[in-house]
């Protein structure tokens, strides 16, 4: 049902289309009568053909069963070249299943039920390759890691071995050395000396400064008389 304005209902129109066919396939061609392909709306099922493109649409109960996913559709000059792969390849005779209404009912009932049956496993089957393929990724992740390890260790053991072999001939270089100056004349240790030290007595208990000599000096001039007796100053007389 279309809707038009805002008080008109109207019925879909019945497209018009031409058919033929081959053991294998069926072809339909429908007219698209001026109107874009890009509205056009194709659904099957593997006994229904639907074809909407406003105001028209086709609906056609097919004689026998067709493969979805081996069919396709074109558009080509206005007209909508529909290629249907047959199940069994044989020829039919007649485009659509004649019975009576229960039977046709019952067939499309089914039809819808074993594509959305189709779509469950899609989907499934769609969830298994995504984990499939996050699980090759993570592998291929690891091993990529894994390589790059022992790389890495690989570097780090020559390195090692370098260095240990550098060792060992510096420590091999040593000896030889040693051995070669066994025959080097050493002079005798020199004898042991004794040497005392007394340090210079101080008037005053810190330390002496060059900022605060002449300080000390005038100190003891004004304070003479009163540091007579102190041995350090008759030193200095």
């Amino acid at each position: 049902i279309s809707y038009h304005g805002q008080d008109s209902l109207t019925m879909p129109l019945s497209s018009e289309y031409t058919w033929s066919e081959t053991t294998e396939t069926v072809t339909i061609l429908v007219p698209l009568k001026g109107v874009s392909h890009k509205t056009v709306d194709i659904s099957t099922t593997s006994s229904i053909i639907k074809i909407n493109f406003k105001p028209y649409l086709l609906d056609l109960n097919l004689y026998q069963n067709i493969i979805e996913d081996k069919s396709k559709a074109v558009f080509k000059d206005g007209v909508l070249n529909i290629s249907l792969v047959k199940e069994d390849c044989q020829l039919w005779g007649q485009l659509c299943f004649a019975g009576s209404k229960s039977e046709i009912i019952a067939r499309r009932k089914k039809a819808f039920q074993l594509r959305d049956e189709w779509t469950r496993q899609q989907t499934e089957k769609a969830a298994e390759r995504k984990v499939d393929e996050e699980r090759l990724m993570l592998r291929e992740h690891m091993a990529l890691e894994e390589k790059e390890r022992q790389r890495m260790d690989e570097i780090k053991d020559r390195e090692k071995k370098n260095a240990e072999d550098e060792m060992f001939d510096t420590f091999a270089s040593l000896n030889q050395t040693k051995a070669f100056s066994d025959d080097i004349y050493l002079p005798p240790v020199r004898e042991k000396v004794r040497l005392s030290f007394r340090h210079t007595p101080r008037l005053f208990k810190t330390p002496l400064r060059q900022s605060t000599k002449k300080q000390e000096e005038e100190f003891i001039v004004k304070n003479r008389s009163r540091l007579r007796d102190n041995a350090l100053l008759a030193d200095t007389d």
